[in-house]
């Protein structure tokens, strides 16, 4: 009588492993009273964006965003750039780096025109089991 001994195989997931995929998304936008920087005026400024950011399989990304204010002259009102990094240590804990210039043409419309020209910003983002924590630290 021959003895077998039976071998199993078990694949366990790695939850702690992080997948970089290189993507691009691509949107446009429609509102009724813009804002910048949650600043709003007496009167309501309707507004078209478009913005696009592709993300490098690395963490880096970069983007732009163009918008139009309706009833203004120019065909684009501010033009948006920027670049940064995504870091997931883990599932639980990431965060971004990024860098954004804001470029407004001389006609543009006072509620979005800022005397800060740049925006650094970082954030930190845990999630717990049952609850998600964010810490942001805009310039």
């Amino acid at each position: 009588m021959a003895a077998f001994a039976k071998m199993e195989t078990r694949v366990v997931a790695d939850t702690d492993s992080v997948i970089r995929k290189q993507s691009v998304s691509i949107g446009v936008n429609y509102g009724s009273d813009i804002q910048f920087f949650g600043r709003t005026g007496p009167v309501k400024y309707p507004y078209a964006s478009g913005d696009a950011i592709y993300n490098f399989k690395s963490g880096f990304f970069v983007y732009g965003s163009a918008v139009q204010v309706f009833g203004y002259t120019p065909a684009i009102d501010e033009v948006d750039l920027g670049a940064g990094y995504l870091f997931k240590y883990s599932k639980a804990f990431s965060g971004t780096f990024s860098y954004t210039r804001f470029l407004f043409t001389k006609d543009a419309p006072p509620v979005i025109i800022s005397p800060s020209a740049n925006d650094l910003n970082f954030k930190n983002s845990y999630r717990f089991t049952a609850i998600f924590s964010d810490a942001e630290a805009p310039s």
